[in-house]
């Protein structure tokens, strides 16, 4: 087969591919997990910072029922803008919903800006200080 992506496993054929995560092992161990708007943005959470984390397929446009079976927070990280589709959710999610705002800086929209502009270190403490501010 020629697999791009490690998807959660569907429950039947029929159902459509929804999240995607890096290492689905890492966000099934852990009692939060971390959902940013994009690809590129997972790839930087999961693998190079090692956080659980899963995002859907088409960006900003999620539906909640993809989240039923994770029952832990889920924390949205929004690209600059994305904010109100973030909220909207929250309110879909419920109890495990928490939107993080993080401090984007010139040229930063997202979690992968942040990254390649100022670095393992600032993403993590831009995360940690949005985490404790929620």
């Amino acid at each position: 087969t020629n697999i791009k992506y490690a998807l959660r496993p569907r429950k039947n054929n029929h159902e459509g591919f929804s999240l995607y995560s890096a290492d689905w092992d890492n966000v099934n161990k852990h009692s939060h997990v971390y959902v940013p708007f994009g690809i590129l943005d997972n790839l930087v959470l999961s693998s190079i910072l090692k956080l659980p984390s899963a995002t859907g397929l088409t960006g900003k446009s999620y539906v909640s029922s993809w989240f039923d079976e994770i029952r832990v927070p889920i924390y949205l990280i929004p690209d600059l803008g994305e904010e109100k589709s973030a909220y909207k959710l929250v309110e879909q999610l419920g109890w495990r919903g928490k939107v993080l705002k993080l401090n984007y800086e010139n040229n930063e929209k997202d979690v992968a800006d942040i990254y390649f502009h100022r670095g393992f270190v600032a993403l993590s403490e831009e995360i940690r200080s949005a985490k404790d501010g929620e």
